[in-house]
């Protein structure tokens, strides 16, 4: 083992670490391993500890979940809420409360760190300002100018909407307005701040978990941090939506989305970085 494992905190030590990762799982081992290994293998400080939430996985992967002496992992079985959306962001408050460290980072089991300095590089951006209650990026990919154009244009939901409005009378019938902020799949707040409010990640008014907590936070006075998002991705990579892509009773329900996430998962998982996560148990210990 190299010496950027020193880095964890394990379960009983009294030493509390610097940052308290919380990644929500449900049957999906191959992608949570690469995640957990490349924790693991890609972070050379600040001191973290990673608590894993399950939330009633019924498969191999929570046996091996219990295997790993290097987690904390919460195990909600039958108390899942039925709602996915609602399990995810409940497991984040789960974890919220077991949190001992300074800063709180959320994560998606479809995140995978690719190299040293991820870690460190969002504690940066949480010390940018006194005013900072949150740090992360955005959608990790990068589109030219004729990709936008073409997205907008072809913004099926957006026709949908302007139908309900024009021939229904639906005035609510509009698109969230959104502003830049951490997005969930990654992002990093301050313990202490999140405790004190009594904050939750419990989605409202139909905006993510992230966004939530995002306005939350502002109308406290704080702003985010934001990691720019060709920067991030040297970092990181994210799938969307995996764990819809994987499991069948949360399987996507476009169509085209389902297969372009599945082509995104069998493409991160024939990378050779990839394989050699996979490949090495060594990580787990």
């Amino acid at each position: 083992m190299n010496d950027r494992v020193e880095t964890c905190i394990r379960p009983g030590r009294e030493t509390p670490p610097t940052v308290s990762i919380c990644i929500p799982h449900y049957q999906v081992k191959q992608l949570m391993t690469a995640c957990l290994r490349a924790i693991r293998k890609h972070t050379d400080g600040p001191t973290y500890e990673v608590i894993v939430v399950d939330n009633g996985s019924r498969d191999e992967s929570l046996d091996w979940l219990r295997s790993l002496s290097w987690i904390n992992l919460v195990e909600r079985g039958e108390s899942t809420p039925d709602n996915w959306i609602r399990a995810m962001a409940t497991a984040l408050d789960i974890g919220l409360e077991r949190a001992r460290g300074e800063y709180y980072l959320i994560m998606h089991s479809d995140t995978i760190a690719k190299r040293a300095g991820w870690l460190q590089r969002l504690v940066d951006a949480m010390n940018s300002g006194p005013d900072i209650g949150s740090a992360g990026t955005g959608k990790l990919e990068v589109r030219g100018r004729l990709n936008s154009a073409i997205r907008s244009a072809t913004d099926t939901k957006r026709f949908r909407l302007w139908l309900r409005r024009t021939f229904l009378g639906d005035q609510g019938a509009r698109q969230l307005e959104r502003e830049p902020c951490a997005r969930d799949f990654c992002a990093m707040y301050r313990t202490g701040v999140l405790r004190e409010h009594s904050l939750s990640f419990l989605q409202k008014g139909g905006y993510s978990a992230g966004e939530t907590m995002h306005y939350d936070l502002k109308a406290l006075g704080y702003r985010p941090g934001i990691v720019p998002v060709r920067e991030m991705m040297k970092y990181i990579d994210h799938i969307a939506h995996a764990t819809g892509a994987i499991v069948p009773e949360r399987k996507l329900e476009r169509a085209h989305m389902f297969r372009k996430t599945r082509r995104r998962i069998a493409g991160l998982l024939d990378r050779q970085d990839i394989q050699s996560l996979l490949a090495d148990p060594s990580l787990d210990i």
